[in-house]
């Protein structure tokens, strides 16, 4: 369970009343990642949502096949993953 007063900081949920919040409240889970960790690949099943509390994450597509190409960077009130989401469930980079 993630802290609702930590929700509330991002717009997605802007409009949301505390019951609302709650709900997601229930179902979100907090994690920790480390420097240079691979959160998630592209082109992978998409089943997760991301919202990030502080650090950064380099959001990345395949360049020419052998690196990969910065595209974004997600901090603090960012959200990623929006894939898991949205038809067709398969991430469009990696993390």
């Amino acid at each position: 369970m993630v802290d609702i007063e930590k929700l509330k900081g991002f717009s997605l949920f802007k409009h949301l009343n505390e019951r609302e919040l709650e709900q997601i409240a229930q179902i979100a889970e907090e994690e920790s990642s480390k420097k240079d960790m691979r959160i998630f690949e592209e082109k992978a099943l998409a089943v997760n949502l991301y919202l990030v509390l502080e650090g950064r994450v380099e959001l990345k597509i395949s360049g020419d096949g052998k690196e990969k190409i910065v595209i974004d960077t997600a901090g603090p009130g960012d959200i990623f993953g929006w894939s898991a989401v949205t038809d067709p469930h398969t991430f469009t980079a990696a993390a």
